[in-house]
């Protein structure tokens, strides 16, 4: 598993993105599909919704917080590639060996965020649109076609 932090620019370029987490030396997990395609996962502790991954035994306090992913095209710019993050013991360990079991909750995640996003009349998805950062992200995703219907909601 890679961990990575982003970039000052990558912040500055989001800065009006509320939902993308503000804290500059946060630890990612660092997934590639393909080329050129990144998700940022943040490593977290006290989250308090079911969109997590949970690196401690104790339950489901600290982990990979889906809801707060980022997607990235240009990793060079947005991705820093020089500094190797420091990722608390407990966490690492928590991870260790579980990328493909990340991978796919991750991606269980974006598709339950994708049919949030087509009913928003129902409060829970509502929230959990409101909430995610991947609404900065719809293009990346491919999920472009479904803007039009969010909004009028």
């Amino acid at each position: 598993m890679t961990f990575r932090f982003l970039t000052a620019q990558f912040y500055q370029d989001h800065q009006t993105c509320r939902q993308i987490l503000e804290k500059g030396l946060r630890p990612y997990i660092c997934l590639q599909k393909g080329n050129n395609l990144f998700f940022m996962i943040p490593l977290r502790s006290q989250i308090k919704h079911p969109h997590a991954f949970p690196t401690d035994s104790g339950g489901i306090s600290g982990g990979a917080d889906f809801s707060k992913t980022v997607v990235i095209v240009d990793g060079q710019k947005y991705i820093d590639s020089s500094t190797i993050p420091f990722v608390e013991p407990m966490q690492r360990r928590g991870l260790q060996g579980k990328d493909y079991i990340v991978e796919q909750k991750l991606f269980r995640y974006i598709q339950t965020y994708k049919k949030a996003l087509q009913n928003q009349n129902v409060p829970r998805n509502k929230i959990l649109v409101q909430n995610s950062a991947l609404q900065y992200f719809h293009k990346e995703l491919g999920i472009t076609r479904l803007i039009a219907s969010s909004l009028s909601n």
